[in-house]
């Protein structure tokens, strides 16, 4: 597998972590508003529009008491 590859992977399984978490929430923006991100860039995060980073996936997990690394755990 490339870097580049790896890295894709890696940021698809944010999005989908971060999907299934704001789909858990009375709305999309009630989970933005929760890890205080703007409403549009957490519907950029989500689609894909936006890069889904380390920094950004850490931040998340922080503010929402989320183990180091959980964003990135693969769906079962």
């Amino acid at each position: 597998m490339t870097a580049g590859a790896y890295l894709q992977m890696m940021q698809d399984r944010r999005r989908a972590n971060l999907a299934r978490m704001a789909a858990k929430e009375t709305s999309q923006a009630a989970f933005a508003d929760k890890v205080d991100f703007s409403r549009e860039h957490m519907n950029t995060l989500i689609r894909g529009k936006r890069a889904f980073t380390e920094y950004t996936a850490r931040r998340i997990e922080q503010v929402l008491g989320l183990g180091f690394g959980t964003l990135d755990l693969e769906l079962s």
